[in-house]
């Protein structure tokens, strides 16, 4: 690298440093952190995940640890608390970190022990998002979009300054990670940001006041349904390489009867050639018995509740099914001491 200012070499002031290691800044520090890592775990016997390169999987004598890094945060786990115990110590004497104990917040996510495993909320995040934005104090609403609005570019006067828009919205789509229920009004909004209006931040705003609550339709569905099995054999191959068994083929739900048919029979249709090959995957994959795909009355579709505005009835009971549910009681103190 160049010689920094004031430290330059008056003998050879047109010659450059060679590096010994990577200096915390450099644009190649980061992969350089990586593949030191990733050489010491390898050493200690772990495997690098060929689902999610950031997850680590060590496997031997029965016993097993997980080690998931986030460029320099790193999650710790395994079935033999003492082994895992040891390895922290192995790593700690290799690299300087500090431990932080039992899991409990990580990348804006809460992470609380309950009964029926951990219970992942942003309530922290949500709440410093509504200070930041002054939204703390106004009435709640009980859906992420009203029914009766119907978003249009042209929606109320041009506002020249979309800042603080784009900086919402950026915002609520990472706390869609935790909260589902609002992945549609994200997306929706998301559309307005290069033209934004009053009716666009009105609207938006009725989504903060929610949070402080808690070419043929054949094509399109079948292409969706192809992209939802390439995540399901993604997730069926990174749950295998954790060890954890699947009791059977994933199944997947369409609310097209023709798309459903579509999946499961070879012959093809000459309406569906114009349907790019890469789709025609998920064939294979039912025929091989590696996914299932059934049809569900669009009454009872789970997905109706992230593609569309709904009732406040109908939201609530799908937000209920697809497991978006209030804080455990027993875990509410304890979350607002964290805030």
């Amino acid at each position: 690298m160049a010689q920094p200012l004031r430290f330059v070499d008056l003998a050879f002031p047109s010659h450059v440093c060679c590096l010994q290691r990577a200096i915390y800044g450099l644009k190649q520090a980061h992969r350089a952190w990586y593949n030191e890592l990733r050489q010491f775990l390898v050493q200690n016997g772990f495997v690098n995940s060929l689902s999610d390169t950031s997850l680590f999987i060590f496997n031997a004598n029965g016993c097993v640890m997980f080690l998931f890094v986030y460029v320099d945060d790193i999650i710790v786990t395994g079935s033999d608390g003492n082994l895992v115990d040891k390895f922290i110590s192995s790593l700690a004497r290799r690299f300087s970190i500090k431990d932080l104990g039992a899991l409990s917040y990580f990348l804006g996510v809460e992470v609380l022990p309950c009964s029926a495993g951990l219970f992942l909320t942003q309530q922290k995040y949500v709440t410093e998002l509504l200070h930041r934005t002054k939204i703390g104090g106004s009435k709640p609403a009980s859906t992420p979009l009203p029914t009766d609005h119907d978003l249009k570019l042209l929606d109320g006067t041009s506002l020249t300054d979309a800042t603080e828009y784009r900086q919402v919205i950026g915002a609520l789509q990472y706390l869609s990670f935790t909260r589902p229920d609002i992945a549609f009004a994200v997306n929706k909004l998301a559309q307005f940001m290069h033209r934004l209006t009053t009716g666009h931040w009105s609207l938006t705003k009725h989504l903060m006041c929610y949070l402080q609550v808690a070419r043929s339709s054949t094509e399109a569905e079948y292409m969706m349904v192809a992209t939802t099995a390439s995540e399901m054999v993604w997730l069926t191959s990174l749950l295998c390489e954790m060890m954890i068994p699947a009791a059977g083929p994933p199944t997947t739900y369409c609310d097209n009867i023709s798309a459903t048919y579509l999946c499961s029979n070879p012959i093809f249709h000459s309406r569906m050639k114009h349907i790019a090959i890469g789709f025609h995957f998920v064939r294979e994959k039912v025929q091989s018995n590696q996914l299932c795909i059934s049809h569900v009355s669009s009454a009872d579709q789970l997905a109706n509740s992230l593609t569309k505005p709904l009732s406040r009835t109908k939201f609530f009971l799908l937000r209920f099914k697809i497991s978006v549910s209030e804080m455990p009681t027993v875990l509410r103190g304890r979350v607002k001491d964290v805030v």
